[in-house]
């Protein structure tokens, strides 16, 4: 495995097993607190729909629902005086009022949307086992509590205390995906930065340090110009191997000059000990060729 990979995977290793921590604690916390480990959904439903009530809010749910337990033909249209002043009062604190009978709307704060309202408010629910959640109207979303109940004549009815969130929970909800995927897409990018500057400041020297010694190492001749100079400015630590990489380029051509002058004081001995050697082998050959021809002269003298 080649560094680059080495430091690519240390990379994501670190980034999962942080993540992989925080979810084991979040799991560990979860699951001693609710006594069991939540999911994506389960998640996003402690978000939305188990906001803690106001104490406005749980005042104006008791005092509505046991008006509609006193009466719950006080809530027809036209609403009678006692009806009116309840949720009058009620609005004054800034939290919106929604009464419905079967599936027509019979009275909306001004602030809400009666179009919104037969979309997205939730179903008609008797045991009131549910009666929390988050709901959009219009683009906005409210936090609500409702109360179902039928009326005299048999038909179901509910109301609903709703209270807008505040902005940055509405926004995290409307916008939280989004945001999730600009934060991994803004975490690929810094990682791609943060490889590329890696690769240029540490592993490009690196490489280029490897190539400039193995060619250092298969030249036999003096090298004139250091092969370790370069424009590029790596990382400090690589920069030091390249300071050490230097001197022992400047070592090594010390060596080479030192065993080039030995070889050439090495080549004029052998030719001067061969010069001395060959004048007295020339003369000694001289003096033999001399016998030899006297020799040879003295024989063909005494013959004749």
């Amino acid at each position: 495995m080649t560094i680059k990979h080495r430091f690519i995977t240390t990379y994501i290793s670190a980034i999962a097993v942080t993540l992989v921590s925080v979810f084991l604690i979040f799991s560990v916390v979860s699951y001693s607190t609710l006594g069991k480990i939540p999911s994506i959904k389960n998640i996003y439903s402690m978000l939305t729909t188990n906001q803690p009530l106001s104490e406005q809010e749980k005042q104006s749910f008791l005092t509505l629902q046991t008006l509609v337990k006193s009466s719950p033909n006080l809530l027809e249209p036209p609403l009678k005086d006692e009806a009116k002043d309840i949720i009058q009062s009620i609005e004054k604190q800034n939290i919106n009022i929604v009464i419905r009978k079967d599936n027509n709307v019979l009275y909306h704060s001004e602030e809400l949307k009666a179009s919104s309202l037969r979309v997205h408010m939730p179903e008609f629910d008797e045991s009131n086992l549910n009666p929390t959640g988050t709901m959009d109207n219009n683009g906005r979303f409210y936090n609500y509590i409702k109360y179902s109940f039928r009326y005299e004549d048999g038909t179901f009815g509910d109301f609903l205390i709703l209270k807008r969130q505040t902005n940055l929970f509405e926004f995290f909800i409307r916008w939280g995906i989004w945001m999730i995927l600009f934060i991994l897409i803004l975490s690929a990018l810094i990682f791609w930065f943060i490889s590329k500057r890696l690769s240029k400041t540490v592993i490009k020297p690196l490489v280029t340090l490897e190539k400039n010694a193995r060619y250092l190492v298969e030249q036999d001749n003096i090298l004139t110009e250091n092969p370790f100079t370069d424009d590029s400015k790596g990382a400090k630590e690589v920069e030091q191997l390249k300071e050490s990489l230097y001197q022992m380029w400047t070592d090594l051509q010390a060596a080479r000059l030192v065993q080039k002058k030995y070889e050439e004081n090495r080549k004029e001995l052998i030719a001067n000990i061969s010069h001395d050697l060959k004048t007295p082998i020339t003369s000694i050959l001289g003096y033999v060729e001399g016998l030899q021809e006297n020799i040879a002269m003295n024989s063909s003298f005494t013959r004749s």
